[in-house]
């Protein structure tokens, strides 16, 4: 409860903090960062509120974690820059040892580096991502450190319908530093009004010699009531036994 309070103060102060976003900034539909293991490359509009959330459910050998929240607020700064706040979620994990707690909150920023609004087809927009996850979580889901993270995202739009994203990071961890590295491809459904439907692959390969590369596949579907709204269904699939065995979930998106 304290963190679907925290998001709606956070929410109220941005929206008097100035005018609200015009009806030009708003005729594009939504563009959320969810669901998927990447982000996409596309910014908040100056001035502009959203909040994304959802529910997971992962199994990985005997570990089972139910995590609710997942939650992310973004709000436009300008036309090339955003501000992001990781709530994230309070995970349940019945087995194998009964545990329950906040996972760890964070920071960022989303600064557009060659912007995909008015480009033609096959020419790639790129983002620059900056995340700094604090120790706000509670044992054993948060850390004890800060650990900071860059990603670079690019969408390509390949026709009127197909797009490809891509995202490389390398992320500072507790353990070894990795690199990740995500691709999916998304496409609306032919015969349909606002369904889409993707499928992707994410690597982590950890830096040096310790540790071993993991892989996943994951495939979701997206729907859009209205211009502002985003409603998500998602699963993926470990590749080889590091990763979860497979998770499932879904979420919701909403431009204030």
């Amino acid at each position: 409860m304290r963190r679907i309070h925290v998001v709606r103060l956070f929410a109220a102060v941005i929206l008097l903090s100035g005018a609200g976003p015009s009806v030009a900034q708003r005729a594009a539909p939504i563009a959320a960062d969810r669901p998927g293991l990447g982000d996409g490359s596309a910014l908040m509009g100056a001035r502009q509120v959203q909040v994304e959330a959802g529910y997971a459910y992962s199994s990985v050998g005997a570990v089972r974690r139910h995590a609710l929240g997942a939650v992310l607020v973004r709000y436009g700064l300008g036309d090339r820059v955003e501000v992001r706040g990781l709530l994230n979620s309070y995970v349940v994990q019945p087995r194998p040892e009964e545990a329950s707690g906040f996972e760890d909150a964070g920071i960022g920023l989303k600064i557009a580096v060659a912007p995909g609004d008015g480009r033609p087809l096959g020419v790639p927009s790129l983002t620059l991502v900056l995340t700094a996850m604090l120790p706000t979580g509670t044992a054993p889901f948060g850390e004890d450190d800060v650990r900071s993270g860059i990603k670079l995202a690019s969408d390509w739009a390949l026709t009127s319908a197909q797009a490809l994203s891509l995202n490389l990071s390398y992320a500072r961890q507790p353990g070894p530093d990795a690199v990740d590295l995500t691709a999916s491809i998304g496409t609306s459904v032919p015969g349909t009004d606002g369904i889409g439907a993707f499928v992707g692959y994410g690597g982590s390969f950890p830096a040096g010699e310790v540790g071993d590369p993991v892989h996943y596949m994951e495939a979701g579907l997206t729907y859009l009531p209205d211009l502002d709204t985003q409603l998500d269904i998602n699963g993926g699939l470990g590749l080889n036994g590091i990763t979860p065995d497979f998770y499932i979930g879904f979420g919701v998106a909403r431009r204030l």
